[in-house]
This record gives C-alpha cells, structure tokens and sequence, in this order.
C-alpha cells in the first residue's frame, strides 16, 4: 500500500514528537527529523478502513450513541469517543468557518467528505475537496472554513491524551468566543 508524507515545521507547531503511537490502528505515525515533523498519511482509500478499526476499538466504556451539538458556523456529531480518540462528523454552512485555534493535548485527522474545505495550517491556506485529508499535529495553528455555498462535511479523528472541548485556545473568532 502507497502512503503520501505530509510535512509540517515542528518547531513553528510548538510541539516535539518522541514517540509514535503506539496502536498498530493508528492513521498516521509521527517522526521529528531535525526541525520537520513527518505525517504518514495512508492513501484515501485505506483511511475509510482505519476509520472503522478505531470506531471497532475500545474496552472502557465508549460513547456508541451519536450526539449532535449545534454552534454557530453549522453542528458536530460524535460518532464515537473512547479516552484516547474521539470520531467526529463536522457540517460547516456555507461562507462560515471555525475559530483560528490550537490544541494542547490533541492532534487531529481531518478527511473531506463533501463539499470543499479551506484549511488554515500555521501560515499557510490549503484548498480540500471530496476525499482529500490533511493531519493537524499538536500544538499547531488552524482554520476550517467553508468558503463555497454548499455545506461542508469532514470526518474529525482526535488522538490525545485529552480529548475535552475546553483544549481549545482560540486566537481569532468570528462569533468573540474565549
């Protein structure tokens, strides 16, 4: 199976990866090289089974039952939590776009499902369509947004050590929430 290498600067995210994970499952496997932290992302048609092996994982009590929350920019459905990773469907409405944020504890998957994506990672702005991924390491800067008229829907995979909705630093937001 090919894979795809996605490169982001570790010193520019604030975050040293030492370790990788240690799940055979895991989407993407870390390593810090001088001063570039490299993302191995499996190839679109792998992720969709790496997907339903973390949804088939867990022991200690996972969350089975979707529940949705509605904000501001569109709503988030949880598909599934387990402690160490947390499987989100996010819908963004058309011209609205999440707060430009970081993450302590947490890295994150995002994978295009429909729509088209704008992703702000640290200084740069990449454009996502239908299938497309981009890894969002620990510790570094970014943006969904939807620009388009139509709905945006991405699958969100969390890993971390803490997975809360209050490991949020947002820098800039459109609805002046902290």
């Amino acid at each position: 199976a090919s894979v795809r290498l996605r490169t982001t600067s570790a010193a520019t995210c604030r975050t040293r990866a030492t370790t990788a994970p240690t799940s055979t499952t895991a989407s993407a496997r870390l390593r810090t090289t001088a001063s570039v932290m490299w993302a191995v992302v499996p190839p679109p048609a792998r992720q969709p089974q790496l997907l339903a092996l973390a949804m088939k994982k867990g022991t200690s009590g996972p969350s089975l039952t979707p529940s949705k929350v509605h904000r501001e920019w569109g709503e988030f459905e949880i598909i599934r939590t387990d402690g160490i990773f947390s499987v989100k469907r996010i819908t963004i409405e058309p011209g609205k776009r999440l707060s430009l944020q970081r993450h302590k504890q947490r890295s994150e998957h995002w994978i295009v499902v429909e729509g088209q994506a704008t992703v702000t990672l640290e200084e740069k702005l990449k454009t996502l369509g239908p299938n497309d991924s981009i890894f969002i390491p620990v510790g570094c800067l970014h943006r969904l947004a939807n620009d388009t008229t139509n709905p945006l829907v991405i699958i969100e995979v969390q890993t971390g050590n803490y997975l809360g909705e209050d490991d949020i630093e947002r820098v800039e937001d459109d609805f002046n929430r902290n």
